[in-house]
């Protein structure tokens, strides 16, 4: 007999008036359990039942009488020189998988609740990828062979897992997201092509023109030389665009007028353009990457967390939007598949978006990332989060003595605490970060492209005058040495 069998004996005393009433079950039969008999009332022909039942009973029968139940406990995550034991006792901020170390003192709880003692079968693997076979691989393995009494890495609900075992409660949910510092531009458009729409461009650039043109002619007329030789005057618009002042003195009011016009429009442009750009660079951008959709259509690089379930689910997905990620940003990257800490460091570094399991990945953005940098942190969720619980084969008769023990724990506090040790939210966004802002060279690298253009352009036509005047000169010394003067 097992701990949830219920079998109510009735037994005629010796003077044969009554019967005595006793509920016989046992702990565990197969793991060597003791068979209990408990007088639970009383039954009278003429009074009817009577119970003496108390909360004393319920007690007695959750004592498993220290028999040692078998579970199965993944060593992910487990430094290869540290013991089993010392690891899953260890009370260190997690920086990788943790939730067997979560397990583990929820069973430590259960264990001095319940009075039984644990054999510990070790797995390198949660086994989702035998899940529906006769395998004995992994966690999932050692539960659908009914190898194991429960298992002490507790694991998340998915469709395809649910005639692999059977669920008790919820111990926490594990929050896995896409995590990257929110650029200061969430597409591939330059930042000084961003404060104004390419149809605002165009139209500016064509009032330059226009300008330049109605200039020129009033140059023209008010002085009687040629156009090009008043072509500098282009120079003079594009100077009044970048605000700089004017020495000359033009006569007529037409040339007045044009100025003072173009004058007025460029320092009105120049006004929402200078604001936008400092505000870009200097001001924590508004954060407008917030779906996948969005993630796909931005320059950021995307890393997944070198974890099995992470490609078991791209494996049996059929999102269209999470393949398409798949395929453009994790496949062609060199860094497709990390672990943590470098995963964690490509996120530092920006421009890399980072699939992970935030626990953990909190304690190395609070032990690597600057205020500033936790700030500029997005995340994005990639599939649905997913509450783990504690697992056990399908049919165990453990399954009530430890739903109701381990809500009794949650009622009291004691897995909350163990929750908030080894499941850290992340650091707060502190506002005084924003007091020294720096300017990045990624920010203003096409600055620096353009001045490296204008230079080359400049020796190149350099280079094309000083040619053109020595052959120009060369030939003037030929025709002078040959008639001996020039016309």
């Amino acid at each position: 007999l097992n701990i949830d069998t219920r079998i109510t004996l009735a037994v005629l005393d010796s003077k044969r008036t009554q019967h005595s009433l006793f509920e016989v079950y046992g702990t565990i039969h197969r793991r060597g359990g003791h068979l209990d008999v408990l007088q639970v009332g009383t039954w009278k022909e003429r009074e009817g039942v009577f119970w003496n039942c108390s909360s004393e009973h319920y007690s007695m029968r959750s004592n498993f009488k220290g028999i040692t139940l078998w579970t199965s406990v993944t060593t992910i995550g487990i430094p290869k020189n540290q013991p089993l034991l010392e690891y899953l006792l260890s009370l260190e901020p997690p920086r990788n998988y943790v939730a067997n170390r979560l397990g583990y003192r929820a069973i430590l709880l259960l264990s001095a609740h319940l009075n039984f003692s644990v054999k510990f079968i070790k797995t390198s693997e949660w086994g989702l990828d035998i899940i529906g076979t006769n395998s004995t691989k992994g966690v999932i393995g050692q539960l659908q062979q009914d190898m194991v009494d429960f298992s002490t890495t507790p694991l998340a609900l998915a469709t395809e897992r649910l005639g692999s075992f059977d669920q008790t409660i919820e111990i926490v949910t594990r929050r896995i997201m896409t995590l990257f510092r929110h650029p200061k531009l969430s597409g591939t458009r330059n930042i000084f092509l961003q404060p104004f729409h390419n149809w605002l461009w165009f139209g500016i650039l064509a009032i330059l023109l226009v300008s330049a043109c109605v200039l020129l002619l009033a140059f023209y007329n008010e002085r009687h030389r040629g156009l090009l030789e008043n072509c500098h005057f282009i120079l003079v618009i594009i100077g009044f665009f970048c605000q700089q002042g004017y020495s000359g003195s033009p006569s007529i009011y037409s040339s007045r007028i044009i100025m003072i016009t173009m004058l007025l429009f460029c320092i009105t442009v120049y006004q929402f353009y200078s604001c936008f750009i400092i505000g870009a660079l200097l001001v924590l951008p508004p954060k407008n990457i917030h779906t996948l959709e969005q993630l796909l259509a931005s320059n950021l690089k995307m890393s997944i967390e070198e974890v099995a379930y992470n490609r078991d689910y791209f494996n049996r997905t059929k999102r269209p939007i999470i393949l398409q990620l798949y395929e453009r940003k994790i496949l062609p990257n060199e860094y497709g598949f990390v672990n943590v800490s470098l995963g964690t460091a490509l996120v530092k570094q920006g421009g890399h978006a980072f699939h992970c399991d935030t626990s953990y990945v909190n304690t190395w953005i609070m032990e690597t990332f600057t205020d500033y940098e936790i700030c500029e942190l997005q995340e994005i969720e990639l599939y649905p989060i997913r509450p783990l619980h504690m697992v056990l084969p399908k049919g165990s008769p453990l399954k009530e003595p430890f739903r109701v023990s381990i809500r009794l724990m949650m009622d009291t506090g004691l897995l909350q605490y163990y929750r908030r040790r080894f499941f850290l939210k992340r650091p707060p966004c502190s506002t005084d970060s924003f007091s020294t802002v720096q300017v990045g060279f990624g920010d203003v690298a096409s600055l620096y492209l353009l001045l490296t253009f204008g230079l080359a352009m400049s020796f190149i036509v350099l280079a094309v005058e000083v040619i053109e005047f020595r052959v120009r000169m060369y030939l003037i010394d030929k025709k002078l040495h040959k008639f001996g003067w020039i016309d």
